[in-house]
């Protein structure tokens, strides 16, 4: 049976202000309307309001989360398939793939309860999504010297992820370096043309980088994710 606490009474009240704006103010101000419904499951998932929900709940709650986020997935890629037949652009639906893939990788970093551990694992999954992105259009020359100096830069992450099982330092150091370059990079890019996309990439790429140094730091001292 549904009981009302302190999480339904703010969803109510955030609805209803929802439905205020949108009907006075602003149609757009309608997409409120998602915060009542994921509040629940979003407190849930940081470790909050335990005392507003169950073991069975908590249980309902992952594998609806599980199965919203492939059904999130797979309407995005058909959704950019679909536009690149007609010739139109996919760079937005990249990028929202991008977005949720690291977010649901980072996340399950995080919990798995060791900074050093979750620290070469971002890494490699750095080091093997920019192999996949740079092998785009070079698989006629994937035999060659030349593609394997188009995925160096992959290895020598993936390499300086492996030294942080010994070295973390050295590593935190490294991909704290990288990310600010990155988000220099693309800050310079967007000065040149579309600035939204260069915001995008500085979050996809940087966030990462600097959460992997992060790790690697907080190695050093052999502490422990708490969950």
């Amino acid at each position: 049976m549904f009981k009302w606490d302190l999480i339904s009474w703010i969803a109510a009240v955030i609805f209803v202000i929802s439905i205020l704006l949108g009907a006075f103010v602003d149609n757009v101000f309608l997409y409120l309307l998602i915060v009542p419904y994921m509040l629940r499951p979003t407190i849930m998932a940081f470790g909050g309001g335990k005392k507003f929900a169950d073991e069975r709940q908590r249980f309902l709650q992952y594998h609806s989360g599980n199965i919203a986020l492939t059904v999130l997935i797979i309407t995005i890629i058909i959704f950019a398939i679909i536009d690149g037949m007609n010739g139109k652009p996919m760079d937005n639906y990249n990028i929202m793939l991008a977005i949720t893939v690291v977010t649901k990788a980072l996340v399950g970093l995080i919990l798995i309860g060791d900074f050093k551990a979750a620290g070469v694992r971002t890494g490699i999954y750095i080091a093997l999504f920019y192999a996949l992105f740079a092998s785009f259009g070079a698989f006629k020359i994937i035999f060659s010297f030349t593609f394997l100096l188009i995925i160096s830069p992959a290895i020598v992450v993936a390499g300086v992820s492996l030294l942080g099982n010994r070295k973390p330092l050295i590593s935190s150091v490294f991909f704290a370096l990288i990310g600010l370059l990155s988000i220099i990079y693309f800050i310079i890019a967007g000065l040149k043309g579309n600035y939204l996309q260069a915001i995008v990439m500085s979050f996809v790429l940087g966030v990462p980088l600097f959460v992997t140094a992060f790790f690697f730091y907080k190695g050093t001292t052999g502490e422990k994710v708490i969950t």
